[in-house]
């Protein structure tokens, strides 16, 4: 009976390495950070060293990511205002970086300028194929 070697190291790393975190959620905590909360995964492999957390736009891979060693938590900052992102979690063992949780999606709030904009019709008038501008501001508090 022949074993194909590297079929066997591969099923051996895959249950070294830790499965992929649960219940990830995120908090949105100002125009350009989050913050990410998650559990410890059910299988912990050979054991957990640290997280990666990985982030895009949704319209992208996501591409970016931050490291969080020790914790269940992590901001991530300096961000885009009025962004949507996609966010994921990994946990890492000596083994290698486990699956990526499933998927959320949060926006960052929007910033003290798109706000004030956001709340400011403008409306243009033609008289005598003139035009005005009228500005009309909803709130005076930003």
């Amino acid at each position: 009976m022949q074993i194909n070697l590297s079929l066997l190291i591969s099923v051996l790393l895959f249950v070294l390495v830790p499965s992929q975190p649960r219940n990830v959620q995120v908090q949105v905590t100002s125009s350009t950070a989050i913050r990410v909360t998650w559990q410890q995964p059910r299988h912990k492999g050979s054991g957990i060293f640290g997280y990666e957390i990985y982030y895009n736009k949704t319209s992208k891979d996501m591409d970016t990511n931050v490291a969080a060693i020790d914790t269940l938590k992590k901001s991530i900052m300096g961000l885009r205002p009025f962004t949507y992102y996609k966010l994921g979690v990994a946990a890492k063992s000596d083994k290698g970086v486990g699956p990526v949780s499933f998927s959320v999606i949060a926006q960052t709030h929007e910033d003290g300028i798109v706000k004030y904009f956001n709340k400011i019709f403008l409306l243009v008038f033609p008289i005598l194929n003139l035009h005005f501008l009228f500005l009309y501001h909803f709130s005076s508090v930003i």
